[in-house]
């Protein structure tokens, strides 16, 4: 026997492994404490857990959602803010709330890029090792995302400037109308802001420029080889 690697941090544990249980998730002790902490990053996690599928109000089981958390801390790096999400993200055909053995991804939203995830389904032994399913990408390199109302169920797709995401099934996400809406406006707003910082770093190297090119003219000024009227006229072209 060997020890098992945790299989959030890749650290490994004091629990062995055989050949009957190698499928089954295991984690070392801090990645187990710090499962506690993930969920609080996600703003109503609890409500949202909650939703109504054809009139009947399901939630989603317990060890989905722990699997979800265990995916987001698997991939969320610590200086990485969550900014929104998208729950029940499946494969078209495939209702996990319905399903037994099926497990409903998640849609993350941070400050710097989107990804997304399906867990692979329950096997006999438990929990599977890795995902049916997963994507991210860098906000800037996200040219849309498109989600579009289908009977109780919304279709989801992204547009990249790479063309990487290519799921092997169309994907849905089972999430309320303006559960929906909020992540797209909140997407856009991020996009914006991401794209507006190239602009600002600029500005900034441009006026450090020319704050060097005034510290020159001064120079030039002192050593008595620019008049004071020369001076004055180059320094307020360059402010």
């Amino acid at each position: 026997m060997a020890n098992k690697p945790c299989y959030i941090c890749g650290q490994e544990t004091t629990k062995s492994k055989n050949i009957f249980n190698d499928a089954i998730l295991e984690f070392c002790s801090t990645c187990d404490g710090r499962l506690n902490t993930v969920g609080q990053k996600l703003e109503n996690f609890d409500k949202r857990s909650t939703l109504r599928d054809l009139g009947i109000t399901r939630r989603h089981s317990d060890a989905n959602i722990h699997r979800n958390l265990i995916e987001i801390l698997r991939r969320l790096d610590s200086n990485e803010r969550i900014v929104d999400y998208l729950l029940g993200l499946t494969f078209s055909g495939i209702n996990p709330l319905q399903q037994l053995g099926f497990y409903s991804g998640m849609v993350i939203l941070t400050d710097k890029r989107l990804f997304l995830f399906i867990p692979k389904p329950k096997g006999m032994a438990g929990q599977v090792i890795g995902c049916s399913f997963e994507y991210s990408s860098p906000l800037d390199n996200i040219v849309e995302i498109i989600i579009q109302r289908h009977l109780t169920s919304h279709n989801f797709t992204i547009r990249d400037k790479g063309g990487l995401f290519k799921p092997t099934k169309d994907l849905k996400v089972i999430e309320d109308d303006s559960e929906i809406q909020r992540f797209i406006t909140s997407f856009d707003k991020q996009k914006s802001s991401i794209s507006i910082a190239p602009n600002v770093n600029v500005q900034n190297i441009i006026q450090t420029d020319n704050l060097d090119k005034l510290k020159k003219l001064k120079e030039l000024l002192d050593m008595g080889v620019l008049t004071e009227d020369e001076f004055n006229s180059k320094k307020q072209s360059l402010l």
